[in-house]
């Protein structure tokens, strides 16, 4: 598997989304270091997916600028730029896709294309079958997308963004719906791919899997950014209550922070 592209940062100047003149999000300033595991947390409606969406350029800024480093070209050029550097990973892919799982871990090539050749090239298909071979798909790679659990589909996902190339990316709640075997199983895909050096923006609920894996946490409220900072000083019980609500008790060792809502340490005694 080539390693990543180098990546410059992604910088968010004052942006802002307010869709039908209700604001969502910001105005906000944030830079997405090169090499960064930044996680984005925060409750419900705070605009963690709307952040992750307009930083991947699905949604269009009402105010602020966005700079994805130095992109070439303009219109659909500085596009299919933006989706060779740029992998978006939604929550789970749609249950209805009528592909194999070879043939949807192909279309992660398709921003390598020529814009005037539409078949695979022989570079393409070798890529192809090294993530599968990555993430362990080959043996269900003629199995169709509907057939999938969550867990696999998430794991085809990261095959098929292996395959993209893209240099930074943006993962929605990678472990939502999924058992906790695939939890464990989807956070070590993730720690692997940051060694080999991708840049990643993470936003998820589950505040131990921020603790796990973050360089950067950045907490998220009413669509701003309520305070950011390495997880051991910002994942702390009165920073968690502020935010949530909610009464949390943190315990910290040379292993890492372990996280759960005081309300249930009745349940875990």
């Amino acid at each position: 598997m080539s390693q990543p592209s180098a990546a410059l940062p992604l910088v968010a100047d004052g942006l802002g989304w307010n869709p039908g003149g209700t604001r969502v999000l910001g105005p906000l300033d944030l830079t997405v270091q090169r090499g960064e595991l930044l996680v984005i947390v925060g409750p419900n409606g705070a605009g963690k997916t709307s952040l992750l969406r307009l930083l991947g350029g699905l949604l269009e800024p009402d105010t602020g600028t966005l700079r994805w480093g130095k992109l070439r070209g303009a219109g659909a050029e500085r596009r299919r730029n933006r989706a060779r550097q740029l992998v978006y990973l939604p929550q789970l892919s749609p249950l209805s896709i009528p592909l194999t799982v070879r043939e949807f871990v192909r279309l992660g090539r398709y921003p390598h294309r020529d814009r005037w050749t539409l078949s695979a090239t022989a570079q393409d298909h070798e890529i192809t079958e090294s993530a599968l071979a990555r993430l362990e798909l080959l043996e269900m790679a003629d199995r169709s997308m509907v057939s999938l659990s969550g867990g696999e589909r998430q794991r085809v996902s990261l095959a098929a963004a292996l395959a993209q190339g893209g240099a930074v990316w943006l993962l929605d709640e990678p472990t939502t719906y999924l058992d906790p075997r695939h939890q464990v199983e989807i956070a070590s895909i993730l720690q692997a791919v940051h060694r080999d050096g991708h840049t990643l923006v993470v936003t998820t609920h589950d505040l131990n899997l921020a603790a796990q894996l973050a360089t950067r946490v950045v907490a998220l409220e009413e669509g701003r950014i309520l305070a950011q900072g390495a997880p051991r000083e910002l994942l702390t019980e009165e920073q968690l209550e502020t935010l949530f609500g909610v009464a949390f008790t943190v315990e910290s060792s040379p292993q890492g922070l372990r996280i759960w809502p005081r309300a249930a340490e009745g349940a875990r005694s």
